[in-house]
């Protein structure tokens, strides 16, 4: 049950600022409880009870303390409370989508770190692929001197060789 301020009112008011009467006994000399009600038909209405089924005469008071609210003003705390529990039912789906997006969110940044390290990974990659292709330039050109020095020495033989056999 909730009371004027909006409240949980589940036992005495005597502290509550909303209300005038704060105490109310029963025909025993008890104390009651004062409690409002929220059904459409008596909407914010307060009343004071006190149920003891223990005693052999048993208590049952019961008493309206406020007057019923009218129509008007009933619609208007009624349409209000539906808007506060659509806007609540709302609420708790943007809660939803919120929480749906920080996990996108934490995938999201997950992936951008792998797609900085896999940049990284193809930097150290292509500097590596470089040096391989100059080692591969420099094997290349000792090759092309070898043949050349081969090709010199091939041509020093033949020609040596046609000089000492055309000597004979």
């Amino acid at each position: 049950m909730l009371n004027s301020a909006g409240t949980r009112c589940t036992q005495s008011c005597r502290n509550c600022p909303y209300f005038s009467i704060s105490e109310m006994y029963c025909g025993y000399k008890r104390r009651c409880i004062i409690l409002t009600r929220m059904t459409i038909k008596n909407l914010l209405r307060r009343f004071a009870r006190r149920r003891i089924h223990e005693s052999p005469k048993g208590c049952d008071y019961f008493e309206w303390i406020d007057d019923s609210l009218c129509d008007k003003v009933r619609s208007m705390v009624v349409s209000l409370m539906a808007s506060s529990e659509t806007l609540l039912e709302d609420n708790k789906q943007l809660q939803k989508l919120l929480d749906e997006r920080v996990g996108e969110k934490d995938v999201l940044n997950k992936l951008k770190e792998k797609n900085a390290r896999l940049k990284m990974e193809n930097s150290s990659l292509k500097m590596k692929n470089s040096r391989l292709k100059m080692q591969v330039l420099r094997y290349q050109i000792r090759q092309r001197k070898m043949l050349r020095g081969l090709l010199l020495l091939f041509t020093i033989v033949i020609c040596i060789t046609f000089v000492v056999g055309g000597e004979k």
